[in-house]
């Protein structure tokens, strides 16, 4: 999970970023430095699965739909990389 689905994720269930960190057992700024990151930040994955835990408690179907659609996205992502990747290997006579 990154910074930006667990901000995604937080507004989408309606809870200020203080009410997320009480809920999982974390400091405000702790949690607060996860969301805002400047950069994309790859939450613990200890961490991730409180927050699963958390959401799936307020709305289970919602989380279990928006999980496998985060899941889904990250495979094709990953997919799209290797294609990119094999492409750059195959020599170039061969590409044309």
């Amino acid at each position: 999970m990154t910074n930006i689905e667990l901000k995604i994720l937080r507004i989408e269930c309606g809870l200020t970023q203080s009410e997320m960190a009480q809920r999982i057992g974390v400091g405000l700024r702790t949690y607060q430095g996860w969301e805002s990151s400047r950069r994309k930040t790859t939450i613990p994955a200890h961490v991730a699965g409180l927050i699963k835990e958390t959401l799936k408690a307020l709305n289970p179907v919602w989380l279990q739909r928006r999980l496998a659609a985060i899941e889904e996205f990250q495979d094709d992502y990953e997919e799209g990389i290797a294609r990119r990747e094999a492409a750059k290997a195959v020599p170039l006579e061969e590409n044309q």
